[in-house]
């Protein structure tokens, strides 16, 4: 399944098509680091023509950046995703202020600055 969604962006014209997916299915064989580089590729090469993946996927890859960076012990790159999630979802409609909650709680626990407040 890994090695469709590569061939596919190798195939067309878009190199960041199913990068989220890709990384989902990295951490659903148990492969972390992949799971995360790939994440990341995904998070920080947001490209126009792929408007609606990122819609859906930039967000919670930005939470679940965190997540892989706060379990690895790494508290400033979980701290840079969450904080990056925190800050666009802010304003994000009532039945998502959870999560962002959530973050805000993570942040906390892993010391340095506050959260930005809107």
């Amino acid at each position: 399944m890994i090695a469709a969604f590569r061939a596919g962006r190798t195939a067309g014209h878009c190199q960041h098509c199913g990068l989220y997916q890709e990384a989902e299915a990295w951490a659903r064989v148990g492969n972390e680091d992949s799971a995360r580089v790939v994440l990341e590729q995904a998070v920080n090469s947001i490209v126009a023509e792929d408007v609606s993946e990122d819609a859906f996927w930039y967000a919670p890859g930005l939470r679940r950046l965190g997540e892989m960076y706060e379990t690895k012990g790494d508290r400033a790159k979980a701290r840079e995703y969450y904080l990056r999630f925190v800050d666009l979802w802010r304003n994000a409609d009532p039945v998502f202020q959870p999560q962002v909650t959530e973050a805000k709680r993570r942040l906390a626990a892993l010391g340095g600055d506050r959260p930005r407040q809107p």
